[in-house]
């Protein structure tokens, strides 16, 4: 296994099961030449009769470990189409190679710098799976590094980057859900002050007819003292302190 597998693999979304699968089961089989996957050759697999841990797996066991395997990206089909059972499938980070013709010579970031074609190496590595960025992130990340007395190689400078997207991208989602949030708490305010308050619920307020002075459709709040016309439109009667 190489760093990168190593890095999906360390997921706590990924259950055990589906990395038991991954790591003993279909490198495995990839290693032998075999790229076809037979449902209850993987199921036979992650049975286990263990005292402590026992599994009774089964085929549906075996495709739902396959399933989650393909949403992390560790399994790819031949063609997206086809059922679990027979289909033919690659391992796309078990080939990945690391760092291949990266140079080693360490240098500082100058305004004609660009990620090479093995960016997206380094952005798995950093845990960035969309490395697509816009010359606009580039530029703010060079402008950052430009003045500043730093060397690093071609890798180093990639992860950096890699890195650095990764930070802005999960800073957007959590301002992102604040928002949401927020808006959803604003509009609960809202629907709250609209709602009608039933007099005879709240002993702090009271509204009489008018033979008794009052409105029937006034409302007072006299729990500090004072009085808070509830709706002043319809009030003709003086207000008197209970």
């Amino acid at each position: 296994m190489n760093s990168v597998e190593i890095l999906k693999l360390s997921d706590y979304r990924i259950s055990h099961l589906s990395k038991s699968l991954y790591v003993f089961y279909l490198t495995d089989l990839v290693q032998k030449g075999i790229n076809v996957i037979d449902l209850a050759s993987a199921a036979s697999y992650l049975f286990s009769s263990s005292k402590d841990f026992p599994t009774n797996a089964n085929i549906e066991t075996a495709v739902l470990c396959l399933d989650e395997l393909e949403r992390f990206s560790l399994i790819k089909k031949t063609k997206e189409t086809d059922n679990w059972q027979g289909c033919m499938f690659t391992l796309p980070l078990y080939s990945v190679q690391l760092d291949g013709n990266m140079p080693s010579r360490a240098f500082t970031l100058d305004e004609k710098w660009t990620p090479s074609e093995n960016f997206k190496n380094s952005a798995l590595l950093c845990g960035l799976e969309d490395y697509s960025y816009t010359q606009a992130e580039l530029k703010s990340f060079i402008s950052y590094w430009n003045n500043r007395q730093e060397f690093r190689n071609q890798s180093g400078w990639e992860r950096t980057f890699a890195t650095r997207l990764l930070r802005q991208r999960q800073t957007r989602v959590k301002k992102d859900y604040k928002n949401q949030d927020n808006q959803k708490n604003n509009t609960s305010i809202v629907q709250s002050a609209g709602t009608d308050i039933n007099p005879t619920l709240n002993p702090i307020f009271s509204a009489t007819s008018s033979s008794n002075g009052y409105d029937s459709n006034c409302m007072a709040d006299n729990s500090n003292g004072a009085f808070n016309i509830v709706n002043i439109s319809n009030c003709h009667s003086p207000l008197k302190k209970i």
